[in-house]
């Protein structure tokens, strides 16, 4: 074994600093990694401070959003985890999406969660393994001080998880069957900040419930035994680095390459999608393909021959790695085949798709405050829901559809299913149209006659309000008009009489000159004739 023989001789370099480095790849994946049994096996593990947090965690992470019940009446002002998990498609703007969720039958156990032998299973064993080695290089190389830094690293990830352990709370609750076939309707509507609405139709009511309750993290041991533990396993990694530090160069240089592959491996690891490759739900959800309201730029889309579809195909996966890349503005890449019909996408149209899917129009109230909250849209809500039928009303709707054989839907508005396709080069295996009386109401056109209706009835604007845009024209006072004549007139009279006067001075002084001139031409014709008879 080497060991230093004098003070002198320790060494503190800052080799051991790659073992605290990899926090983010690490911190992503914490909740599902320590809601696993085997994050507690001994292993190297990159950056394992980043996991002893000052305050645990006790919910999963929610998004911003509205979840209402379209009968029940339930109401929920964000996205809980577990409808973050069964829906994972991010919707564009104004869409709407139809969804129906049952549970799968062949799968037992809760709800939701972490997958057994996921991507993260294999990265804690290959961590376990490679502290399993550089216990083994150690004995070899009679390094202690790097068999204590693997021993003190491996037992701060084994503190660590079993610390950090814990239990999802998330049952799927149970209706009484006094009260089967007895509650509300079980859609449920999922509105997003960026105007979208997913409409849920699940199997029963218990389903339903799942995307109103609140999941909770039950931890195996208290705060402050967590707090104990956390404190030792901070003196345990200072002490396992100082010792890193220590160890010989070829023991150093495996720590090293380690460390350098483990946090590559948890790089990769984080990138993955959480709710695909981590967790695991016991539900079955099918997207229905409605047939959208018609926009303004929809043009049919025409059938081509396999090799011209196979290259509209590349060109529509070239087109999404440019757009996931940010090499062009989506606005600018133009519609393939494979592209999925738009239709209308604004916040009217997206509404009125959602009314007509639950047959209802309850859930556009003050609670859920999706809609503007005035008298005009109020109005346009209780027309929509006017125009709206729902299947429970419908006559014979538990019978088959006469051409598709396939059983109408126990809840929704009326719908007809076309009869399914099973070619391959079908589109769609079951395409959902909406009622031509449904789809002929023109709910824009009304939104604008209700607005128009409505208008008179704003806040009339003060006389100093203007347009910032349009230059400001002064309204005519006729008070003031005639205060302005008046002066007017004043000042011209007093102009006029100002001229008159000067021009009677003129005419004045003009005579007087004259009258002096005549004098003065007398007095010297006198005074010649006095001369010449003098001579």
């Amino acid at each position: 074994m080497r060991w230093i023989t004098k003070f002198e001789a320790l060494q503190l370099d800052i080799v051991g600093i790659i073992a605290v480095l990899g926090e983010a790849s690490v911190t992503r994946n914490a909740q599902v990694t320590s809601l696993s049994w085997w994050s507690s096996i001994p292993r190297l593990l990159p950056a394992p401070q980043a996991l002893l947090e000052h305050e645990r965690k006790y919910r999963l992470p929610t998004v911003p959003g509205i979840v209402a019940g379209a009968h029940s009446g339930n109401i929920k002002k964000e996205i809980n985890f577990f409808t973050q998990l069964l829906h994972q498609r991010p919707l564009d703007d104004y869409e709407v999406e139809l969804v129906e969720v049952t549970r799968d039958k062949q799968i037992e156990g809760p709800s939701f969660c972490p997958r057994l032998y996921g991507p993260l299973f294999w990265a804690s064993l290959l961590g376990c393994s490679m502290s399993i080695a550089l216990v083994v290089l150690s004995v070899i190389y009679h390094d202690g001080f790097a068999l204590l830094a693997t021993i003190m690293l491996s037992t701060v990830s084994s503190a660590v998880g079993f610390g950090t352990r814990w239990d999802l709370v998330f049952t799927e609750p149970e209706i009484q069957k006094k009260r089967e076939n007895k509650m509300p309707r079980s859609d449920v509507i999922v509105y997003y900040p960026n105007g979208a609405i997913r409409v849920i139709r699940p199997a029963y009511e218990g389903i339903a419930r799942l995307y109103f309750q609140t999941e909770h993290a039950r931890y195996k041991i208290d705060d402050t035994p967590y707090r104990t533990l956390a404190l030792f396993s901070t003196i345990m990694l200072m002490a396992g680095v100082v010792s890193l530090a220590n160890a010989s160069n070829i023991l150093q240089v495996s720590y090293a390459a380690a460390y350098v592959l483990l946090n590559a491996i948890y790089w990769a690891v984080s990138a993955m999608n959480p709710c695909s490759y981590h967790w695991q739900h016991a539900y079955k959800t099918q997207v229905l393909d409605i047939a959208p309201l018609p926009g303004p730029h929809d043009s049919a889309l025409d059938r081509k021959g396999k090799v011209k579809t196979s290259i509209r195909q590349l060109r529509h996966e070239w087109h999404r790695f440019q757009k996931s890349w940010g090499l062009v503005a989506p606005a600018k890449l133009t519609r393939t085949f494979v592209d999925p019909e738009i239709g209308a996408r604004t916040f009217t149209a997206a509404l009125w798709t959602a009314i007509v899917l639950t047959g209802t129009s309850q859930w556009l109230n003050e609670a859920t405050a999706i809609a503007p909250i005035n008298e005009a849209w109020k109005s346009w809500i209780r027309e929509a829901d006017s125009n709206v039928e729902p299947i429970d009303l419908y006559e014979g709707r538990h019978q088959p559809h006469p051409s598709s054989r396939l059983p109408r839907q126990l809840t929704g508005t009326n719908w007809r299913f076309s009869r399914a396709q099973n070619d391959r080069d079908a589109r769609y295996k079951r395409r959902v149209i909406i009622r031509e009386t449904i789809g002929g109401w023109k709910y824009d056109e009304r939104l604008t006659s209700i607005l128009a209706a409505h208008a008179d009835q704003t806040r009339k604007p003060y006389p100093d309000e203007t347009d910032e845009t349009v230059e400001a024209v002064p309204e005519e006072n006729p008070i003031a008009a005639d205060a302005v004549a008046t002066s007017t007139a004043v000042r011209e009279h007093t102009d006029v009489s100002h001229l008159e006067e000067a021009a009677g001075h003129g005419a004045r002084a003009t005579s007087s000159t004259l009258l002096a001139g005549l004098e003065t031409e007398q007095t010297m014709r006198i005074s010649s004739d006095v001369e010449k008879g003098n001579d």
